[in-house]
């Protein structure tokens, strides 16, 4: 049996005779703590310990080894620089840990986690219970678990461990030579490397994942190759270019390889471009939006959105909502849209512009 550890969260409430007792994550004192309310949370340079209590929380880490906990609601966490442990507790939360070996956690919930885009390092990502979306974006050896649940799962460059659990499961292994292990009836989909699969106690090859067939809608004013359906879908494009358009239900796209345009529909969607030079933009929901490599252009929709550029010069927008977005590497091009946004710059020469509404943009330190 192949286990990727798990994590602890807890959190000490203020008792009633007055004496405050420090929240604690992972095991660790918090230094920095958060509200009941929707909070925006930003490390230090150093090691911190972040928890943000109730509420949506945007929580940023920067430097340093950090571990932070997201809690009750929908957060987003992004751990930066260093070796982070993020854990995202219930709700629906969006874990980013960009450099450095993380560990994600997506507790109860149904969670976005990536590990970071142009990142050589070694990252285990867990999704825990409720249906999840794990991508590995960097090049590194990582570990995805997706636990209980109806989890996808889509690998990267480097030599990764799959891990499927229970739960009807969609497994994309990526680009190289994947170990993808398969405990319940799931659809699995090797990629082009060497791929080497596991039912139980059976190792055979990979199977093809489906396909929605050519549609008659249009995605970005191009008619849609790939179209969803009115429920929640996971949709894989193919190697080449793919013009794919998710409808109703809080949906899982990931274009793969070739130059694609990506467009979310009506629910909380995760759109990954995956390799090639894509176009992705969210729908009106609160959309996490992943570039992938690839110099890509980025827009957000009418949400509280979620984008994350990858590696590349991009041009992202955040449009109207409250969005977080982080260009990692390249020389990237971001602007907030209305709204109160968080935009930060990665490495690279970046240009950012909050425009309208209380914004908050920085680099990051390198």
């Amino acid at each position: 049996m192949i286990v990727l550890t798990g994590a602890v969260f807890s959190l000490n409430t203020v008792p009633a005779v007055g004496r405050t007792v420090t929240p604690t994550c992972h095991g660790r004192r918090a230094t920095i703590v958060g509200t009941p309310g929707n909070d925006l949370l930003r490390g230090t340079r150093g090691a911190d310990v972040i928890v943000g209590l109730g509420g949506d929380d945007i929580i940023l880490g920067r430097g340093g080894d950090d571990v932070i906990c997201g809690n009750g609601g929908d957060d987003e966490l992004i751990g930066f620089s260093g070796n982070d442990i993020l854990l995202g507790g219930s709700g629906f939360d969006g874990l980013f840990g960009v450099t450095g070996d993380d560990q994600e956690f997506g507790g109860r919930g149904r969670d976005l986690m990536t590990s970071g885009g142009g990142d050589v390092g070694r990252d285990i990502l867990n999704g825990g219970p409720g249906n999840d979306a794990l991508l590995n974006a960097g090049p590194g050896d990582d570990g995805l678990q997706g636990g209980p649940g109806n989890d996808a799962m889509i690998g990267g460059p480097g030599s990764d461990l799959l891990y499927g659990a229970a739960g009807n499961d969609l497994i994309d292994g990526g680009t190289n030579a994947q170990r993808i292990v398969d405990l319940d009836h799931d659809i699995i989909e090797g990629g082009p490397g060497r791929d080497a699969c596991f039912r139980g106690e059976t190792t055979s090859g990979c199977e093809p994942g489906p396909r929605q067939p050519m549609g008659h809608i249009g995605c970005d004013g191009l008619r849609a190759t790939i179209v969803g359906t009115p429920g929640p879908d996971v949709l894989f494009g193919t190697p080449a270019r793919d013009v794919i358009q998710a409808l109703g239900g809080n949906d899982a796209v990931s274009g793969l390889g070739g130059d694609d345009v990506i467009c979310g529909g009506r629910g909380r969607d995760l759109l990954d471009g995956g390799d090639g030079n894509d176009v992705v933009i969210g729908g009106p929901g609160a959309d996490l939006l992943e570039g992938g490599f690839g110099q890509n252009v980025m827009r957000g929709g009418g949400g509280n959105d979620a984008i994350h550029g990858g590696n590349g010069n991009d041009l992202i927008s955040g449009g109207p909502g409250n969005d977080a977005i982080y260009g990692d590497d390249g020389s990237d091009r971001m602007f907030g849209g209305a709204g109160d946004d968080v935009i930060g710059g990665g490495y690279g020469l970046d240009r950012i512009f909050g425009e309208g509404g209380n914004d908050v943009l920085f680099g990051l330190e390198g």
